[in-house]
């Protein structure tokens, strides 16, 4: 979602006013000497549901007063239903179909979802965003919209809940890893906020799994009853899949809305 991030300061010299989301830095504006009186600089950027971060540092001798952010609205540059992106390969053995519309499909927000992507048995099969087009080259916050409601083994009183992973590759470049928390129920949807460096114009973005699962956040407990045995991915989660996916949504990189003295 964008929100306008209002930040009001004061300075006593020249310098660079630098702007952090979630530790990356995002916009730096540069600050005259207001000899101490208050200015205000107005910056349209993205924000998600929840908590964020950000940090105001500054190369000049600078009063900060307060920051404020106020919603304007919820409008991607780009946004495509799982089910209408390139999914490719075929359901592994004993799988329904890849593009699913059953009971739960009425969860998503399409009426449709993509599930299992996989290539424990040696076999591809990957989903693609092949006409991602943007103004101008740069980060981007690429917010996908999931479900993941997958346990493995058993346990007394403690759910073994299981971090599904997808390995994200833009323009056919060196794929990252996303791990994507686990939302209790496959009718539960949430969203995962990922950076992607894109260029002007199109780029494609990829998707797959690549049966490598090491237990993500926490790599100790899996694989025997008093939690001290390193996770064994054979034994707990043998056949690895990506999360379940509904959408995608990209939006738009920093502006300066506004700057003046107050």
């Amino acid at each position: 979602m964008m929100y306008d991030v209002t930040v009001r300061y004061a300075t006593q010299n020249t310098g660079d006013l630098s702007i952090d989301h979630d530790r990356k830095n995002v916009l730096n504006i540069s600050v005259n000497n207001t000899n101490g009186k208050w200015q205000s600089s107005k910056v349209r950027m993205f924000l998600r549901e929840g908590i964020n971060l950000i940090d105001i540092q500054s190369s000049a001798k600078l009063s900060l007063d307060y920051l404020h952010a106020s919603y304007v609205n919820s409008d991607p540059i780009y946004s495509e239903e799982a089910e209408n992106a390139k999914v490719v390969g075929e359901p592994a053995e004993g799988d329904p179909s890849l593009i699913r519309d059953d009971a739960l499909a009425k969860y998503a927000s399409g009426g449709k979802y993509v599930n299992g992507i996989t290539s424990y048995d040696g076999k591809e099969r990957n989903l693609e965003l092949t006409e991602v087009e943007v103004p101008e080259a740069g980060r981007y916050k690429l917010v996908v919209k999931y479900a993941n409601g997958e346990y493995s083994g058993s346990h007394s009183y403690n759910n073994n809940v299981v971090e599904r992973y997808a390995k994200i590759s833009v323009n056919g470049g060196e794929p990252e890893t996303v791990y994507f928390k686990n939302t209790i129920s496959w009718q539960q949807f949430a969203t995962v906020t990922i950076d992607v460096n894109l260029k002007k114009g199109k780029n494609s973005i990829k998707f797959n799994n690549n049966n490598t699962y090491d237990g993500g956040a926490n790599p100790y407990g899996g694989s025997n009853g008093s939690g001290t045995a390193p996770f064994v991915d054979t034994v707990m989660v043998p056949k690895q899949y990506t999360p379940v996916f509904d959408k995608f949504e990209i939006y738009g990189q920093p502006t300066v809305v506004d700057k003046k003295e107050k």
